[in-house]
């Protein structure tokens, strides 16, 4: 194995990760510490046969270690598209169900705006065309006033909607945080993943 020499001035040492699997960090544990002067490993140990995936990052004199190389990016973009798909799906219950002004955001602008959203499909999903034909309707008038906002309100609770999205946001959580195997350790991380755990806005739902 070969790589780039880092020109740092407080470079201590690379570390060369191997593992079975593609993917980031997460997916490897380190095979061995080269020092600093190195630029070429020989590694050893390995099955014939077998297939085998390396990164390589750099350490400084502090023990700061660099992240491991583009698969690193697609984690964190993965991370972003999956938390951001929780984020909207949020946002959607709680427009529809939040709690008098604790959510943060101005409730019942999705139903002004007449969008069928998250809260809405789950429950048309749940109550068959019956409520998905109503839900509709609903929507489909020129002005949506508060007497049809509270009729939606009262379809998609009714059918048992409100959880079950909030289990869509939950699953798209979890998707971020297995995204977050590919990216080194540390406190950068640490945020990360408290962000879609302790951190995300979870607990602000109808009481």
């Amino acid at each position: 194995v070969s790589w780039t020499a880092n020109t740092e001035a407080d470079l201590q040492d690379y570390r060369l990760w191997r593992g079975n699997a593609s993917g980031g960090l997460g997916t490897k544990s380190v095979a061995v510490v080269v020092l600093s002067g190195g630029t070429t490993h020989q590694d050893a140990g390995l099955t014939n046969g077998a297939t085998y995936y390396y990164q390589m990052t750099a350490r400084d004199s502090s023990n700061n270690e660099s992240v491991g190389s583009a698969e690193v990016v697609e984690s964190l973009a993965a991370f972003g598209e999956s938390c951001g798909v929780a984020f909207q799906f949020a946002d959607d219950i709680l427009d529809l169900v939040g709690t008098n002004g604790r959510s943060g955001k101005s409730e019942g602008r999705d139903l002004a705006e007449r969008k069928f959203t998250l809260p809405l499909i789950v429950a048309a999903e749940a109550g068959g065309r019956s409520v998905k034909g109503r839900l509709h309707r609903r929507l489909a008038k020129r002005v949506i006033g508060e007497g049809e906002a509270a009729e939606v309100r009262e379809l998609v609770e009714s059918a048992g909607a409100i959880e079950p999205a909030w289990g869509r946001v939950r699953e798209w959580l979890e998707a971020a945080e297995r995204a977050l195997a590919g990216v080194p350790e540390g406190d950068a991380k640490e945020a990360l993943v408290a962000l879609c755990g302790q951190l995300f806005p979870m607990p602000v739902m109808a009481v």
